[in-house]
C-alpha cells in the first residue's frame, strides 16, 4: 500500500466518490498556500473531530466545526443522532467567554455549584446533586442563567487545591481568577457530538473504501449520552480494528497521484460569530420547535442562496459549520421528545417521519 504524505494545514474540502461503484477514490484539497489539489487514494480514513466550534461557548478546538460530517454527507454517507450534543457543564467563563475545561474530577472532590449569593443550585435537582449526569447539571445551570444568575463552582472546601489540581489552577491565574476566594465563575459549553457517520466496527462506512474513525463516527458504541470512558475505550478498540481491515486490504496497482485542479465555489455566508450566537441560543441546551424552525429557515436560506463566492480556507470552513449547524437543526426538529443530552421543552408537534436503523431519519423539515 502506497501512503502519499502531505505538509500539515492543508483542508480537505470534497471527498471523491463514484456513484457507479459506490466508492470513494480520494479528496481534493486545499494547501496553507491556497493551492488546489486532487489526491487519488485506495482507501480514505476520516478522523476529523467534533463540531463543538459551531457553538458560542465550547471545550473544543477552533477547527472542530463538523468537516467530516459534512464531507461523507455530501458523498451520500449516511450520517445520524446529530441531534445528540453533549454540553459540558462546567468552561471557565469571564466577560462572556469562555476558556477552558474544569474537569469533573472537581466536584468529584467535593467541589459545589453555587450561584452568586453562595446558594448551591443542585440541592434540589437531583439525588446526586452536583455529581448528576453531565446533561442535568448543564441544563440546570444554563437555567439560572437564564434567570439572571452567575454560577460559580466553589472549591473552598478542597484542601491544597492548587496542588492537587495545578493544570486548572494555572489557567485560572492565567486569566486574573484568585484560587484563594474559592470562587471559579463558569459556563456549559459544547463538549461531545454524539452522533456522525454511521460505522461499524471496523470503521466502515455505506460508501467502499471511505471510514470514519473517533468522534466523527457514530459507531453505535454508546447510546445518547456520550462518556469519556466508553469513548476511550471506543478509540482503542476501533483503532486497532481498522489498521487490522487496511492492513489486510490488497494493494493497488496504480500509484497515488497528486495533480491541480480548478477553484470551486460554495455560498456567501455571514462571519462564523453570528452563527456561533444563534446556534447556542437556538440549538443549544434547551430548544424549543419554535427556534429550532427559525434557526432552520434562516439556515437554509443561506445555504440555498445563489450569491457565491471561490473556495479558499476561510470561505470553506465558513461553509462547513453553517451546512453542520444546518444538518444538526434538522435532526433536533424531527427529534421532538427529550432522550439523554437532547431536551425539547414546549412542543406538541408529532412530525411525521421515518425512523431507520441508529436514528437515520430520511425526512427532510
Amino acid at each position: 500500500m502506497i501512503l502519499l504524505r502531505l505538509p500539515e494545514n492543508n483542508v480537505i474540502y470534497r471527498l471523491l466518490a463514484n456513484p457507479e461503484s459506490n466508492e470513494c477514490y480520494g479528496a481534493q484539497l486545499i494547501d496553507s498556500n491556497e493551492q488546489f489539489y486532487t489526491i487519488t487514494a485506495s482507501h480514505t480514513v476520516l478522523a476529523t473531530g467534533g463540531c463543538g466550534s459551531i457553538y458560542e461557548y465550547t471545550s473544543n478546538s477552533s477547527h472542530a466545526l463538523g468537516d467530516g460530517v459534512v464531507l461523507a454527507h455530501q458523498v451520500g454517507a449516511v450520517v445520524s443522532d446529530l441531534e445528540f450534543i453533549q454540553f459540558h457543564p462546567t468552561l471557565l467563563y469571564l466577560n462572556d467567554e469562555t476558556y477552558g475545561l474544569i474537569s469533573e474530577a472537581v466536584r468529584g472532590e467535593g467541589a459545589i455549584l453555587v450561584n452568586q449569593n453562595g446558594k448551591p443550585i443542585m440541592d434540589s435537582i437531583h439525588p446526586l446533586k452536583d455529581l448528576a449526569p453531565r446533561h442535568i447539571v448543564a441544563q440546570t445551570i444554563y437555567n439560572n442563567k437564564l434567570i439572571g444568575n452567575d454560577v460559580y463552582l466553589s472549591v473552598a472546601n478542597i484542601n491544597q487545591f492548587q496542588t492537587r489540581f495545578p493544570s486548572i489552577s494555572k489557567l485560572c491565574t492565567e486569566y486574573g481568577i484568585d484560587i484563594e476566594s474559592g470562587l471559579i465563575p463558569i459556563s456549559p459549553g459544547a463538549h461531545f457530538m454524539i452522533g456522525g457517520v454511521v460505522t461499524n466496527i471496523k470503521g466502515e462506512t455505506n460508501i467502499n473504501r471511505l471510514y470514519c474513525i473517533g468522534e466523527v463516527a457514530n459507531t453505535g458504541l454508546h447510546g445518547a449520552n456520550r462518556l469519556a470512558s466508553n469513548s476511550l475505550l471506543e478509540g482503542l478498540v476501533m483503532g486497532q480494528e481498522l489498521a487490522n481491515h487496511l492492513n489486510n486490504q490488497p494493494l493497488i496497482d496504480e500509484e497515488i497521484t497528486l495533480s491541480t485542479i480548478e477553484k470551486n465555489q460554495v455560498p456567501e455566508l455571514p462571519p462564523l460569530y453570528k452563527l456561533k450566537n444563534s446556534m447556542m441560543e437556538n440549538v443549544g441546551i434547551i430548544r424549543e420547535f419554535e427556534q429550532l424552525k427559525k434557526q432552520h429557515d434562516w439556515l437554509n436560506l443561506l445555504l440555498n442562496s445563489s450569491n457565491l463566492v471561490e473556495v479558499n480556507i476561510e470561505t470553506f470552513n465558513r461553509f462547513v459549520a453553517y451546512k453542520m449547524a444546518n444538518l444538526i437543526t434538522t435532526a433536533a426538529l424531527i427529534r421532538t421528545e427529550s432522550l439523554g443530552c437532547h431536551h425539547m421543552v414546549g412542543s406538541n408537534i408529532a412530525l411525521k417521519h421515518t425512523h431507520l436503523e441508529r436514528g437515520e431519519y430520511v425526512e427532510q423539515i
